[in-house]
């Protein structure tokens, strides 16, 4: 893909997750990436979780680009675009193409 459909991509991202963002006190809010290896996309959710309470997940984009060098080149635009921390689910095992770093590196309880 383009670096226009690129940007166009990681500006709709984060615009999504700053409607979503309240900036309440004692709130922890966040970037959670999803790989689907089922449907060989990629999820996009914007999390928040208040003190003591328990954890929300809005839905904010699905990527059907299955490339994971597509996908580094959408992380880096976005981290320059937004200061919200990403965690990632379902990338233990992978390594970023140009970094050559591991994406996840500790199993989430969940998978």
């Amino acid at each position: 893909m383009n670096e226009q459909i690129l940007k166009r991509e990681a500006k709709l991202i984060v615009q999504r997750c700053q409607d979503q963002f309240k900036q309440k006190r004692q709130t922890h809010y966040w970037i959670k990436v999803v790989n689907d290896h089922y449907d060989h996309t990629y999820n996009f959710f914007f999390n928040y979780q208040r003190l003591h309470q328990v954890e929300r997940s809005v839905p904010v984009r699905t990527i059907t680009e299955s490339d994971l060098q597509w996908l580094e080149l959408l992380i880096q635009e976005i981290q320059r675009l937004t200061e919200f921390n990403i965690e990632y689910e379902g990338f233990y095992h992978f390594l970023w193409p140009n970094a050559q770093r591991p994406i996840q590196k500790r199993r989430n309880q969940a998978e």
